[in-house]
């Protein structure tokens, strides 16, 4: 069980890596469109990759958190 929660640590470390990388991503190109007057349409496709991503990354987080709280060694009362 031991192996088993530190790979999904590991796991879920590298979801909040890249969830955090596309947020930078999407508030990089949302606030330089809005400083330029530039309307996001012109980078829908990107958006609308990135936040769909985002959204999986955030699953995904939370099933390796409800996997490592199974997994978590029980108290004995």
């Amino acid at each position: 069980m031991n192996r088993e929660r530190k790979i999904l640590r590991v796991e879920k470390a590298d979801y909040k890596e890249k969830l955090a990388t596309l947020r930078n991503f999407i508030r990089e190109i949302t606030d330089r469109c809005d400083a330029h007057g530039t309307s996001h349409e012109h980078f829908h496709d990107e958006l609308f990759k990135a936040r769909h991503d985002a959204q999986y990354y955030e699953h995904q987080i939370k099933e390796v958190s409800a996997r490592l709280k199974a997994l978590a060694p029980k108290a004995n009362k």
